[in-house]
């Protein structure tokens, strides 16, 4: 999929390409080159894939988006755990990726789960959260929460 604003897709770059041995690392330098693009966009992907967690009362956060008195105010509502996790933890891959159609999306949040839960399980207490893909009606989601 290609957006209107961008130079060309992959498909684009491969046909035009034909006959080269060239993949999805020529791509991304011929986008970052014509396109004059940052290197804190891939700093930015690499911090979606691999954030860092936090551990709060045997609960894993994200750590950027953890705050102690939203954690506190769930709590004082009787909140458990797991609905702390899911809500606070809650990343919209559609709202970042607007025009992104709902099978990518829902490819890119597997892919995001599943990057967060091989850091999880290296670095964070086993058991204290699991990442989640959850699609509901064309808006798709990765949020962390309990362990079934």
């Amino acid at each position: 999929m290609t957006s209107d604003k961008s130079l060309f897709s992959l498909d684009d770059f491969l046909a035009a390409n034909k006959g080269q041995k060239l993949g999805a690392i020529d791509y991304l330098h011929a986008q970052f080159k014509l396109a004059d693009l940052s290197i804190d966009l891939v700093f930015c992907f690499i911090k979606m894939l691999m954030p860092e967690f936090r551990v709060v009362d045997g609960l894993v956060f994200l750590d950027g988006s953890f705050d102690a008195d939203t954690y506190n105010r769930f709590l004082r509502e009787g909140k458990n755990g797991s609905e702390i996790q899911l809500w606070t933890n809650l990343f919209e891959i559609t709202g970042v990726f607007e025009k992104i159609e709902e099978q990518e999306a829902i490819f890119l949040a597997n892919a995001v789960a599943r990057m967060w839960n091989l850091k999880l399980v290296d670095e964070v207490v086993q058991g204290a959260g699991k990442a989640r893909v959850i699609d509901d009606e064309g808006e798709v989601f990765v949020t962390i929460d309990q362990v079934e």
